[in-house]
């Protein structure tokens, strides 16, 4: 079973939502592109967002990305945070590569990988959005735990022909669909996983943002100093401890978890148990895998971390292994 997805951007203009409400299943929504300034806001990003909300349309949203160097992507990460600060998404957000200046020669995974994780410790679902001829030939697997958008057309008569198959959630096989109550073409997509119940937990829904992590129980550690290295993430780090982010950034008081730096000393209450390990969930996790992933069941992880319902985990959701 598939949705019918739309995807739009400024470039369709004052969409009437009221018209377009029956003929979708859902959108998503171009919020900006590249860095991080008003002038590189989608003008309709505001209007078409909170038309979706009003009108209980399932919406995710994507930004067109220049990111090829480190001021690129902390620029880029500021930018998506402030455009999805108070949205409720209820479909991935999705990072666009496509721009020329992306060559397959300067395309560094590293980049992406580094700022899903920091779209995902925001709380949304992290996804990329490419052609068939990226991920083929560039992409690959380097961004494998990331859920994918990929276009492929075939002819691009407005049909959909041959599904890419490549993992894909979201197939975009037109450019050229028509929608009542959209002027113009407008991009067409399939989408074979149902994010809405497993984003936001049941069909009707609630804010996608995740849950707080559950507290986790006092214990005395012995502390010890971790010097940040080039491509260090504080959850990463955390996720090697055993802890979980918000109490690095409490004890070493990081205002911003997402702004750390290479040579910066951290202090760190290590697990005293080297048998447990803190897992974050990441987007398209299951608790089946993840137990899989560290040889133990998934009724164990469940148990262990009170996880009353088995098929409900959410990205950003820190679970013990043992």
């Amino acid at each position: 079973m598939s949705m019918k997805i739309i995807d739009v951007s400024e470039h369709q203009g004052t969409i009437n939502w009221e018209a377009v409400k029956g003929q979708i299943d859902g959108a998503v929504i171009r919020c900006g592109y590249g860095d991080n300034a008003i002038s590189q806001d989608d003008i309709q990003w505001n209007r078409n967002s909170k038309e979706c909300e009003r009108l209980g349309i399932p919406y995710g949203a994507y930004l067109y990305s220049y990111c090829n160097s480190e001021p690129h992507l902390e620029s880029e990460v500021a930018h998506i945070k402030r455009l999805l600060s108070g949205r409720k998404l209820s479909l991935p957000f999705y990072i666009d590569i496509e721009d020329p200046g992306l060559s397959f020669s300067t395309f560094k995974a590293e980049y992406f990988i580094r700022m899903g994780q920091a779209i995902e410790d925001a709380g949304y679902w992290f996804g990329v959005y490419a052609n068939l001829n990226w991920f083929n030939n560039c992409i690959g697997a380097k961004l494998n735990r990331f859920t994918k958008w990929c276009a492929a057309y075939g002819t691009n008569n407005g049909q959909p022909q041959t599904r890419p198959d490549i993992g894909e959630d979201i197939w975009q096989y037109s450019s050229v669909g028509t929608v009542g109550g959209i002027s113009g073409n407008v991009d067409m997509n399939l989408c074979y996983k149902d994010f809405v119940k497993e984003i936001r937990g049941s069909s009707s829904g609630n804010n996608s943002t995740k849950p707080a992590p559950a507290p986790t129980p006092e214990t005395h550690h012995k502390t010890q100093i971790y010097t940040v290295k080039s491509g260090d993430t504080l959850s990463g780090i955390a996720e090697k401890y055993g802890t979980t982010y918000q109490q690095l950034a409490q004890m070493n008081g990081i205002s911003n978890p997402d702004l750390i730096y290479s040579g910066q000393e951290l202090k760190i209450n290590g697990t005293a148990d080297p048998a447990v390990k803190m897992y974050t969930v990441k987007s398209g996790d299951t608790l089946s895998e993840i137990a899989a992933r560290y040889n133990t069941t998934y009724q164990k992880l469940a148990q262990i971390n009170g996880i009353g319902n088995p098929d409900l985990i959410h990205p950003g959701q820190v679970i013990k292994i043992k």
